[in-house]
């Protein structure tokens, strides 16, 4: 909304939305929620409307106050680190790299039971069921299909879609996802690196959200038939 029309409400929202995120403590999912804001911001940035680029300093504006607001907890946080024994755990190179996706469990997209359920004690995939799945329902994912094979993607479609493949390809062991572990680089060796399905359900359930919006507005212009050729 904010790179829409800019209003002072919206940035407020967004300073309000960043600053609960720090609070709230899980530390992995505030730094995902930074980098998502930075790379919509640079998007838009180099890509948006240049009537709307002006919304981009909002946007950067956003970033910088909630950093500062947040500095109460982000501080004791720094302290602490040093000192924390389950960062030095969790940096240890086997355990962490036991939590990238398996390819045989990428079935939890489509099947989220496939390797059956924790809650009925049959569950037989690697790790834990909830670490893997990333399961946003069969017809939501139709939506996303609908954007691809109708050729509706438009240009922040192709932001999220981009979002989506990359997280993916970072959360499957290969030679560059593992490269934070390898090279036991500091804090990020930490990160689990299935938990990028943060990412995955958040940019798909936005492209659903587009998929169903095309959709319904070509059955409002009388277009069905050309709605259903392309399923």
């Amino acid at each position: 909304k904010l790179f829409e029309k800019p209003r002072v409400s919206w940035l407020f929202i967004l300073i309000f939305s960043l600053v609960m995120a720090v609070l709230a403590g899980f530390v992995q999912f505030i730094i995902y929620g930074y980098v998502l804001v930075i790379a919509y911001t640079l998007f838009h940035f180099f890509f948006g409307q240049k009537i709307i680029k002006k919304a981009v300093v909002w946007g950067a504006l956003g970033v910088v106050i909630s950093g500062f607001l947040t500095l109460i907890q982000t501080l004791p946080f720094l302290e602490l680190l040093g000192i924390s024994g389950r960062v030095r755990a969790y940096g240890d190179v086997s355990l962490m790299t036991n939590f990238f996706i398996p390819l045989p469990q990428l079935l939890m997209f489509l099947i989220p039971d496939f390797f059956g359920n924790p809650a009925t004690a049959n569950y037989w995939g690697k790790i834990n069921y909830f670490e893997f799945n990333g399961y946003i329902g069969i017809v939501a994912l139709i939506f996303v299909l609908y954007l691809l094979f109708a050729k509706r993607l438009k240009k922040e479609g192709w932001f999220w879609l981009l979002v989506v493949v990359f997280s993916l390809f970072l959360a499957i062991e290969n030679p560059i996802s593992a490269l934070p572990y390898s090279l036991k680089i500091p804090f990020l060796s930490a990160f689990i690196p299935a938990r990028l399905l943060f990412f995955i359900t958040f940019a798909l359930s936005i492209l659903v959200a587009m998929g169903y919006d095309d959709l319904v507005k070509k059955i409002k212009a009388n277009k069905s038939r050309e709605v259903l050729k392309p399923l």
